[in-house]
């Protein structure tokens, strides 16, 4: 076993199990239950807000899965990726500021509840959005769960099972016991920690490249296509692009995990700081997959 790396894996998973003690104090003391342990009482400032908005979007798909397709396509896939940076604002200036309006005029708890007040209690609507909801972020979150045992696995050298159990555990145990305020706290260290690993690697790729123009005079040595807007071959076409922008930047506006931040924030000041630090940490990640992911593709090695 890489004793390394699995004694700050230990040290995280206690980290946040003390965020869930913490939390459920919060829980146990609130006056309105379902508030605190749904909503965080509808508590959460700009940094924060900022934070488990990228920990949230930024999942499985963005450290595990991106990288392997970026390795393929090149810069292409990053540009394609940016659509991510515009997602802040449609999520929390197109969506946010009304939906949570809306969302304490009808005293909703959960998407659920605010889409059936806005369609006139109609229990049709709320029964189809709670199967939606059950089949499709079920297999949606089966991926991160994969992920994330996966990467345990890697890391530590231990068994898919063990590591999908360890996994497994850490999430159940805080977020039962702490709620929502759980989970967003959790999400900032975790988002703190994405934040400064993705910058010590950008920084130590651009050393281990030999500055920015050497790498990019390697990628275009190995394939003049990468550093292109169409991918290595080509199938990047506009109609590919515009679809995922649509996907990415558009419809994950809809995503119950994400429209629940925006029901959860305490403030509409808190919009401003936290679009701003969502989006500069977006641009971080996609400077890292630019320089960092294709570096895979040149003759360097670390040393």
């Amino acid at each position: 076993m890489n004793w390394s790396v699995i004694i700050p894996l230990i040290l995280f998973t206690v980290a946040i199990f003390l965020i869930g003690l913490w939390s459920s104090r919060y829980v146990k003391h609130s006056s309105n239950f379902l508030q605190e342990y749904f909503l965080g009482s509808r508590e959460l400032g700009g940094f924060i807000l900022a934070m488990t908005m990228v920990a949230t979007y930024g999942s499985a798909s963005s450290f595990i899965g991106g990288p392997g397709v970026a390795y393929t396509q090149g810069l292409g896939w990053v540009l394609l990726a940016m659509a991510q940076v515009a997602t802040g604002y449609f999520t929390l200036m197109v969506l946010g500021k009304k939906f949570a309006i809306y969302a304490r005029k009808y005293n909703a708890i959960t998407l659920i509840d605010f889409l059936r007040s806005r369609y006139n209690n109609s229990k049709g609507v709320a029964l189809i959005s709670a199967f939606s909801i059950i089949i499709f972020l079920f297999s949606a979150m089966t991926a991160q769960w994969v992920g994330g045992a996966r990467l345990i696995e890697s890391l530590t050298g231990l068994n898919y099972t063990s590591a999908l159990f360890i996994f497994a555990v850490a999430v159940l145990v805080y977020v039962i016991i702490g709620g929502f305020r759980a989970v967003v706290v959790t999400d900032t260290l975790q988002g703190v920690v994405m934040v400064g690993g993705t910058l010590v690697i950008l920084i130590g790729t651009i050393i281990a490249g030999g500055g920015i123009s050497n790498i990019m005079a390697d990628l275009v040595a190995e394939n003049p296509n990468l550093v292109t807007p169409y991918g290595h071959d080509g199938g990047l076409t506009p109609a590919y692009v515009s679809s995922f922008w649509i996907l990415v930047g558009v419809g994950v506006v809809a995503l119950p995990q994400v429209t629940v931040r925006a029901m959860s924030y305490k403030k509409l000041s808190c919009h401003a700081p936290s679009l701003n630090n969502r989006n500069h940490r977006c641009r971080i990640y996609h400077a890292r997959d630019a320089f960092n992911r294709c570096l895979c593709k040149t003759d360097h090695t670390w040393n």
